[in-house]
């Protein structure tokens, strides 16, 4: 396969699929889509992977990305909060180069400055909006707002929006899987979530059990939520061809 048909795939754990479900694994063309999501990363660190990855030859020739970034930006934060042991992980991930943005002031500059880049570079661009959290823990206010900033910079750069929030809001209000849930206190209980989610198939089962429409813990997502996404990238990218 050449290059220039090949999309590259940045995001968090929502792209890599762990734990929960990723939507590249329901494209129709799976061979065409690489999959570099990263567990816990934020808008700096996928933004300082994507220039390390075009700077490289391997992908030199690549012009399509899909974007999806940001809930760690707001998670992140009231993480620390959450927990000692979550504490010490967020500590961790900063270290490895996913700092989350001050605010969204500073979320927005450096959102610009990524897509100044990739336009720079005449990459072909795809945005989805950070993701519905099942709980209620208020986290959706302040994605509600950061959604806001990525969509208006998508209309102002023209690149297409895929607005999954909208529609995972709107498809839990019709659910009748009413729950809510967050993550463990205990980062090594998302790990067995992990294992049952991503690696065996107890994903639809761990998502009901919890009585969530969209997600198996409150954050990644379940099958539904994966294959909508997908299927509304892949309909993107045909844009391009």
């Amino acid at each position: 396969m050449k290059n220039k048909d090949r999309v590259l795939c940045f995001g968090d754990s929502i792209t890599q699929g762990r734990p929960g479900t990723t939507y590249l694994k329901y494209f129709r063309c799976k061979a065409n889509y690489l999959n570099y999501g990263l567990g816990g990363d934020t808008l700096i660190g996928m933004s300082s992977r994507i220039k390390k990855k075009l700077e490289g030859k391997e992908f030199k020739n690549i012009n399509k990305i899909v974007i999806g970034i940001g809930a760690n930006d707001i998670i992140q934060p009231f993480l620390k909060e959450y927990s000692f042991l979550w504490k010490l992980r967020v500590k961790s991930l900063c270290l490895r180069g996913s700092i989350a943005c001050n605010d969204e002031h500073q979320f927005e500059k450096e959102y610009i400055k990524l897509i100044k880049y990739l336009k720079k570079l005449n990459k072909e661009i795809i945005i989805f909006s950070l993701p519905y959290i099942e709980s209620e823990n208020g986290l959706n206010n302040k994605i509600i707002i950061y959604n806001g900033i990525v969509e208006k910079i998508c209309q102002q750069f023209s690149i297409p929006f895929i607005d999954f929030y909208t529609w995972q809001f709107n498809t839990k209000q019709k659910s009748n899987q009413k729950g809510t849930y967050f993550m463990a206190k205990n980062p090594l209980l998302v790990g067995i979530d992990t294992i049952l989610t991503t690696f065996l198939p107890f994903n639809n089962y761990i998502s009901k059990k919890r009585r969530l429409a969209l997600t198996v813990d409150g954050c990644h997502l379940n099958k539904t939520s994966a294959s909508w996404l997908a299927q509304n990238i892949e309909s993107n990218i045909k844009q391009f061809v």
